[in-house]
């Protein structure tokens, strides 16, 4: 049986629906689950009736979701590129950060 990159590699046109479904999968997570009635009741506020004012307030409000998580997956796996090539010397700077910190709360702030 092949990995999923090499079936990804072989169907770039099922690829395009994978991602889709994973998108919708994502999305039905507890975290995003509770805004939904937020966003029904921002829009159905604003929208005062107007079925044509709802649909635009929806259409932006996803389209700047859309973008967001976009660039904030970019920028994670940018840092993430950038951060691979410390190796172990991050493990290393990141415990002594939280060492520092961990001092500084028990002395100043406790």
């Amino acid at each position: 049986m092949e990995s999923v990159a090499q079936f990804v590699q072989n169907n770039p046109s099922l690829a395009v629906f994978a991602v889709f479904i994973g998108g919708l999968l994502s999305a039905a997570s507890p975290c995003v689950l509770t805004i939904i009635p937020l966003v029904i009741g921002y829009v159905g506020g604003y929208a005062q009736g107007s079925r044509t004012r709802a649909v635009k307030y929806t259409l932006v409000f996803a389209l700047g979701l859309a973008i967001m998580f976009t660039l904030m997956g970019a920028a994670a796996g940018f840092i993430g590129s950038l951060l691979g090539f410390m190796g172990k010397y991050l493990y290393w700077a990141i415990a002594a950060i939280a060492v520092i910190m961990d001092y500084l709360y028990l002395v100043y702030l406790r």
